[in-house]
């Protein structure tokens, strides 16, 4: 399966770390739901260029395996309730175009690892961070 699209459903619990094993999953849509926990340090396996959780209720910090994925192109993980610092490792995400993480309870200062990120903005979309 290379993209999976569950959002705006009434999905709620955990995240299935099962997703994390599928070794061709590239498009992961499970936003606008009701998943709660934090969010399954597997997803960080699977060879993701997609990763759409907003709009949940996760907690906890976002795992470094997510932090440092290097085929990564979009990140949303705004509007929910993670917590912790921006990981320095976000450096190694070379194909993010996309981060949204607004809306959540991060703290810390943002590293200025940010700056290795050069490709932020080339693409066909208004550029988040």
């Amino acid at each position: 399966m290379r993209s999976w699209s569950g959002h705006r459903n009434d999905f709620s619990g955990t995240t299935p770390i099962q997703f994390g094993k599928l070794t061709q999953l590239r498009e992961f849509y499970m936003q606008k739901n009701a998943f709660k926990g934090s969010i399954p340090e597997e997803l960080g396996n699977a060879p993701l260029w997609k990763l759409n959780l907003n709009g949940n209720k996760f907690s906890g910090s976002v795992p470094e395996k997510i932090w440092s994925h290097p085929s990564i192109s979009e990140l949303h993980l705004d509007s929910n309730d993670l917590t912790g610092t921006i990981s320095p490792s976000i450096q190694f995400m070379q194909n993010a175009t996309i981060i949204k993480l607004q809306n959540n309870k991060f703290e810390g200062s943002i590293p200025e690892e940010i700056g290795f990120l050069n490709q932020i903005g080339n693409s066909t979309s208004e550029p988040r961070f």
